[in-house]
């Protein structure tokens, strides 16, 4: 071992020995070049004397280029080697914002995209190298001054910056350090519970800017809209998940005023705790956004609606207690997913509403069963003056809902329906969907004689409905018939008709 290291000294002295001495493309490049090529127990081993050349001229170099050269360079050293201590992750992530940030820290600097994509590169990279000792210590509300800079950096450059690459990577870059990443390990309860308690007081600003991608214009690239839904989702499931929560203040303690100098706020911020009634009005504020999100359900693209599925999804089974006023609107995201045209969207949305269907039935299921009823019975209030309306689009929507609804609770079809409202609700939409077109129709006409070989009329149906106007809606009412045959106790159904 010893002559190992001594050989990957040998190799090591002489480029970082000039790179202290004059920084230069090709002494970066070397160096970057070399790294790969040697043990990574060696590289582990000589990490701060490899590190130390490269940090030394990132504070000292004012060429854009070099920066760029040496981030990467440090992101290649990090390929090769693990950060074993808080202190070392932080200090780089720190030095890496140097290069990106105004000196008044309010925003990013007007540097190359090159350079800010090398930035975000190394953050990312930074963070998967870390051991878990060191992530356990960076989840602590007391690394959070720490932690907050970085996150406001990248979600600066996921609203603000114009290449496509650069804000996809930094709202991916966004998944790590919140620790929802597909990179990252969940299966530490304690390290998710850790990162839960630090992320939500950086929930705010994550999902203002999620809020403010989803209202660009449907024209932006498909890429930043699906790594935008992917990171709503995560975080928002991460701190909102159901289960245990922290205790009440006491009552009588005081609160802490308002204002004050920016260190008294970072510490009111972190006597945040995530109570009952925490959690409460954050559900509350984030049903504007949630609704903002849900509007992807009719994207252009079919990979933004497949994300939004597994978003929704994701939520459902995560947080349905906890924001409990939006089960409805994932629910009836689902299910317009789910008759999409593309077998890619409407596979994976109709297994979750499967998935759903099965869970209601359980006992376990009752407050998200009660959540569903409550939506469908909206629903049924909303229906008929929907259909009423001129947008198609909506009408099909309402339809599809319909249908959705009543094949998520077929199991429990005949109890819903022995409630009147319910039943009666229900009844007043099919007879109003399901009224004939007769302005056409005469008093006056004589229809008694007709000349079969030459009347037209006898080619077309002899009905027509007035709101279902389209084969796509009629399609829809007979489903909605079909179900209530099959699952429902038309014995009650008839005598409510009748």
């Amino acid at each position: 071992m010893d002559n190992l290291n001594n050989a990957v000294f040998s190799s090591l002295k002489p480029v970082c020995d000039r790179l202290i001495i004059n920084v230069c493309e090709q002494t970066i490049n070397d160096l970057k070049l070399l790294l790969p090529t040697l043990p990574s127990k060696a590289i582990q081993r000589f990490q701060s004397y490899i590190s130390f050349p490269i940090e030394v001229n990132l504070l000292k170099t004012s060429n854009s280029q070099h920066k760029q050269m040496l981030v990467e360079t440090l992101t290649q050293l990090f390929n090769h080697s693990r950060i074993d201590s808080a202190t070392t992750l932080f200090r780089l992530c720190t030095l890496l914002l140097q290069q990106v940030i105004t000196k008044d820290k309010i925003a990013v600097s007007d540097v190359s995209e090159e350079l800010k994509l090398s930035v975000v590169r190394c953050i990312n990279r930074l963070w998967l190298s870390s051991m878990s000792e060191v992530l356990y210590d960076v989840y602590s509300r007391a690394s959070y001054p720490q932690l907050s800079p970085v996150v406001f950096m990248l979600v600066q450059v996921a609203r603000n910056e114009k290449l496509i690459q650069l804000r996809v990577e930094a709202l991916e870059t966004l998944l790590v350090l919140c620790h929802v990443s597909d990179s990252v390990d969940n299966a530490d309860v304690e390290m998710t519970q850790r990162a839960q308690n630090v992320v939500m007081l950086m929930l705010p600003g994550i999902v203002t800017c999620c809020n403010s991608i989803a209202a660009e214009p449907n024209t932006q690239n498909h890429k930043i809209t699906v790594a935008n839904i992917s990171l709503w989702g995560s975080v928002v499931g991460l701190v909102m998940a159901d289960g245990e929560m922290t205790a009440e203040v006491v009552e009588g303690e005081e609160t802490p005023p308002s204002g004050g100098t920016q260190v008294e706020r970072v510490q009111q911020l972190q006597r945040q705790l995530r109570t009952e009634a925490w959690l409460r009005d954050t559900a509350e504020r984030l049903t504007v956004v949630t609704e903002v999100l849900l509007r992807y359900q009719t994207h252009t693209h079919w990979q933004v609606r497949l994300q939004l599925t597994k978003a929704v999804t994701h939520l459902l089974a995560r947080c349905s207690q906890n924001m409990a006023g939006s089960t409805g609107c994932f629910v009836c995201c689902l299910i317009v997913l789910s008759e999409d045209d593309m077998a890619e969207v409407y596979g994976p949305a109709r297994q979750s509403l499967a998935e759903l269907s099965s869970k209601l039935q359980d006992d376990t299921g009752q407050p998200l069963l009660q959540q569903v009823q409550s939506a469908f019975f909206n629903l049924l209030t909303r229906a008929p003056r929907i259909m009423q309306g001129t947008d198609e689009g909506s009408q099909l929507t309402c339809m599809s809902l319909l249908v959705g609804y009543l094949r998520l609770q077929v199991s429990r079809l005949p109890h819903v329906l022995s409630s009147g409202p319910f039943l009666y609700r229900l009844l007043v939409t099919l007879v109003h969907v399901s009224r004939l077109e007769t302005s056409h129709v005469s008093l006056l006409e004589e229809c008694a004689i007709r000349e079969v070989e030459t009347d037209t009329v006898v080619y077309e149906p002899w009905k027509q409905f007035k709101y279902c106007d389209s084969s796509q809606k009629v399609r829809k009412l007979q489903d909605v018939c079909s179900v209530l045959r099959e699952y429902a106790d038309l014995h009650t159904v008839l005598h409510a008709l009748l």
